[in-house]
């Protein structure tokens, strides 16, 4: 229940953030809408991305952390999280590599790997399946991409309020979509119980420390 309230409250805030944001700024070349309307909630809001993400785990294992606890734990983990959103947002221009995204949040959050070892996980990951991954992920890759350019191509021919209110709608329904597949990548990562070790590529179970094969310390 946590993770959806978290969840419904960076969408709340990301719709008012873009509208000032929008309302703000004279903004005229069609890189800088794509930026506001999909990088910037990628990054402001990372941090909660990653505590809903990581409240799959409590929640679903009835773990025993209080608010607090978890408060300071993903306040640690703030330089992984944008690190992460940063690197794997970029990437999710790629159809190819689109999958990182979700898959590096999980891994994170869930795998108990930072900064470039989650991503490194993640694509571990994700190259053992990369045909199920690819087309899981082509219909979310496909409306996200052509919802940016078409609202790219007619941003500039609408007034500035009504701009604004649109903008902050598509970014929205762009953070939707981020926050469906963390969600449903982090329950199956959650369910599998296993990670890789991302020297050997070794199985491990979630809560390991290090690997059972080579040792290398996972977390």
């Amino acid at each position: 229940m946590r993770k959806l309230i978290i969840a419904g409250t960076t969408l709340i805030l990301n719709f008012i953030v873009e509208v000032l944001v929008f309302l703000s700024l004279s903004i005229e070349c069609v890189e800088m809408v794509f930026l506001l309307t999909y990088f910037l909630p990628l990054i402001l809001f990372s941090p909660l991305i990653a505590t809903m993400a990581y409240l799959i785990k409590i929640e679903e294992l009835d773990l025993n952390e209080d608010i607090r606890t978890i408060i300071i734990k993903e306040i640690k983990n703030i330089p992984s999280s944008l690190f992460i959103s940063v690197v794997s947002g970029l990437a999710t221009l790629s159809i190819f590599f689109s999958p990182l995204l979700p898959l590096s949040i999980a891994s994170n959050t869930i795998g108990g790997y930072d900064g470039i070892g989650a991503l490194a996980e993640a694509y571990i990951r994700f190259k053992k399946n990369i045909g199920r991954f690819l087309k899981r992920n082509f219909l979310y890759f496909l409306f996200s991409n052509t919802l940016i350019i078409a609202w790219s191509m007619i941003y500039s021919s609408l007034s500035t309020e009504l701009a604004s209110i649109l903008s902050a709608s598509v970014s929205t329904l762009l953070l939707i979509v981020v926050i469906y597949r963390v969600l449903k990548e982090g329950l199956e990562y959650l369910a599998y119980g296993l990670k890789y070790c991302i020297y050997c590529e070794t199985l491990n179970p979630i809560e390991a420390k290090y690997c059972r094969q080579c040792g290398f310390k996972l977390k």
